[in-house]
């Protein structure tokens, strides 16, 4: 229990950085002046002199002024101010909370509240939040959590060890043309495996050394960094991201894995995909180390890796797509399988909505147990049993979608392999790509 000099230290901290975000955010983020610009501009101003009984109302529309500028758009870019902005109008609202003792700050209700609302504008401005403000944010989480009690722990895990005695036993016998292996290999060992031209590469053990390795299958220790696991995620909803009934929300990281914890109380499946959490979250980018390839001559630009973060239950999928930049993807917690094709291979073609997105699904028809041409289902596996008319139906349907794109390579001209905890893969920029959850599974990529 806090002492009353200990809670008005917390108090008198947080306040303090309240002011210095103030500060850093008074100018709105305009370069230039375009007379549809005005009444966000007025707007902003409106925010910044407003007494405390007016802010929040010149807050809310401040908020609704930006959110109708990014989203009240054609297809056309939205300019990365109004981005900004918006940003900018979540953290006047958090501070708003804060400084006009709305909610009582050593509640776990307004510490929940107030994040939300730092995170939603995270979330949405991404990477062009600057720096300064990036760091004046986390500390400002960091100090309304301070001694608050931390959840019991738990013990659990976010993939069992008994699941990677099942990946050996029902995925492994079924690869056949498998990525190049090397382990753990030199900057200069990887170099020659490309003097004669790029190809995927499976470096095996590379991460091993990684913090994260050995911390983040644990739930406790995912919570302890995540205040409690009230930090707000944006989350995919549905099969892809090229389904008809893909959507995404904001979630708290606690209720998301919670719900793998408890899949009977799941009722869809979410995948944390493609999202720079370790910027949100810059405790967790301690864990992790930027892979020795990324320097290697193939960086031949020495761009600045782009970090992603994928967090997701088993079964979750990436469809078979392009980058335009080499991708380092790395398996921290869990099994993927990854399944790649030469740019140059006939017979793929691009949606017509997603320019580096492949029509087939692949899971659609494919065959093996990498596919789910077994039930293994926990149920099932200890039981060793199969429910055969249901997979003489599923083998149909595949013959059948087979034959809607029979000039797919199904089953040639691919390599494929399973990625392990500590693995990392390359994979060179124009190369299709698909990727499959084996397990509950979290991995971090780096684009350059």
């Amino acid at each position: 229990m806090e002492s009353t000099n200990e809670i008005q230290d917390k108090l008198n901290n947080v306040f303090q950085i309240c002011n210095d975000i103030q500060r850093h955010i008074s100018q709105p983020n305009f370069i230039d002046c375009d007379p549809i610009d005005l009444e966000l501009q007025r707007l902003h101003a409106e925010v910044i002199g407003a007494n405390k009984n007016d802010v929040k109302h010149w807050i809310r529309l401040f908020k609704d002024e930006c959110n109708r500028k990014i989203y009240d758009r054609d297809s056309s870019p939205v300019p990365h101010k109004y981005v900004i902005n918006y940003g900018h109008a979540c953290i006047f609202s958090a501070l708003q909370m804060i400084t006009t003792a709305e909610l009582d700050l050593d509640s776990d209700l307004a510490e929940a509240t107030v994040i939300s609302e730092i995170d939603q504008g995270l979330v949405v401005t991404g990477a062009l939040i600057d720096a300064k403000l990036r760091d004046l944010l986390d500390k400002l989480i960091s100090e309304l959590h301070g001694s608050k009690e931390k959840i019991q722990p738990q013990g659990l895990m976010l993939c069992p060890d008994f699941k990677a005695q099942l990946v050996s036993r029902l995925y492994y016998p079924h690869l056949s043309c498998n990525v190049r292996q090397l382990l753990q290999p030199t900057v200069k060992q990887f170099e020659n495996e490309l003097t004669s031209g790029m190809m995927p590469l499976h470096l095996i053990g590379a991460a091993n050394s990684w913090p994260a390795i050995q911390h983040w299958n644990s739930l406790d220790y995912l919570l302890s960094k995540t205040n409690n696991g009230l930090r707000v995620v944006p989350v995919e909803v549905g099969k892809s991201y090229v389904s008809n009934a893909w959507s995404q929300k904001l979630v708290t990281l606690r209720s998301l894995l919670h719900e793998w914890t408890n899949p009977c109380e799941a009722a869809e499946v979410k995948y944390l995909a493609q999202h720079d959490l370790l910027a949100q979250v810059p405790v967790l980018r301690k864990d992790v180390l930027t892979p020795n390839v990324v320097y290697s001559q193939i960086n031949d630009q020495e761009r600045a890796p782009v970090l992603n973060s994928w967090l997701g239950p088993a079964g979750t999928i990436s469809p078979l797509h392009t980058d335009p930049n080499h991708n380092v993807l790395v398996q921290v917690v869990g099994f993927k399988y990854v399944r790649l094709y030469p740019p140059s291979t006939k017979g793929i073609t691009s949606c017509n909505d997603m320019g580096n997105t492949c029509d087939v699904e692949l899971e659609s028809g494919a065959f093996g147990a990498l596919f789910e041409d077994e039930d293994v289902s926990a149920s099932s596996l200890e039981d060793d049993v199969v429910d055969f008319e249901k997979l003489k139906a599923r083998v149909l349907a595949k013959k059948k979608y087979q034959q809607q794109f029979s000039e797919f390579p199904w089953t040639d001209g691919y390599v494929e392999c399973i990625l392990a905890p500590g693995d990392e893969i390359f994979v060179p920029s124009g190369w299709w790509h698909y990727v499959r959850s084996l397990t509950p599974s979290f991995s971090v990529s780096f684009w350059f």
